[in-house]
């Protein structure tokens, strides 16, 4: 979904649904988000990302 400005093979959000293979070929057994959040870069969160991470979470949870 989304990668490092500086290197688009480092992800910094991903999804996986149940099943899907994940970067390592294996196949996820329930949905998988990783949304990487550096403490020193948190502050800089804007309200458009933090809806995005809200959205993954509910993604995930298979939440309606």
């Amino acid at each position: 979904i989304a990668t490092a400005p500086d290197d688009d093979k480092k992800a910094l959000i991903c999804a996986y649904d149940t099943g899907a293979k994940n970067m390592i070929g294996n196949a996820a057994p329930a949905r998988r988000v990783f949304f990487y959040l550096s403490p020193e870069d948190i502050i800089y969160h804007t309200d458009e990302g933090w809806k995005l991470f809200d959205a993954a979470i509910h993604w995930a949870a298979d939440a309606e």
